[in-house]
């Protein structure tokens, strides 16, 4: 298994190829690899492209948004099958207490991780 969680959202699309063309290199078959993506289609999404905007031209990471379409497109090429796409915005993984992210964010039950996340399996050939 290879994870990358919040790399794709600072590096080029070419360099995000790139790194997901070694993990399908050195993956045995049926190995997996998960990451974080940020997408304009989720709306909480739009508040990190907004801070990107606010702050460009300053010398700050670039923050890069990864639609479906080009996720799927990687894996095809690359030899995946997409086992899962995960919305940022929704709560998904279980969590003992109640969670503070902030003044205004709270998180019980369910949490979220707040960017969207990729299952893909290597294919068996």
């Amino acid at each position: 298994m290879v994870c990358f969680f919040s790399v794709f959202t600072h590096i080029a699309h070419e360099h995000t190829f790139l790194c997901l063309q070694e993990t399908s290199r050195i993956l045995k078959p049926g190995g997996l690899v998960i990451f974080t993506f940020l997408e304009f289609a989720i709306p909480s999404h739009w508040e990190a492209f907004a801070e990107a905007i606010r702050n460009f031209g300053k010398e700050t990471e670039p923050v890069v948004f990864l639609d479906r379409s080009a996720v799927t497109q990687f894996g095809n090429y690359l030899d995946f099958e997409i086992l899962g796409l995960v919305n940022g915005d929704i709560p998904t993984f279980p969590i003992d207490e109640e969670l503070s992210l902030g003044p205004t964010v709270m998180m019980k039950d369910k949490g979220l991780l707040g960017q969207s996340i990729a299952i893909l399996g290597k294919r068996q050939k």
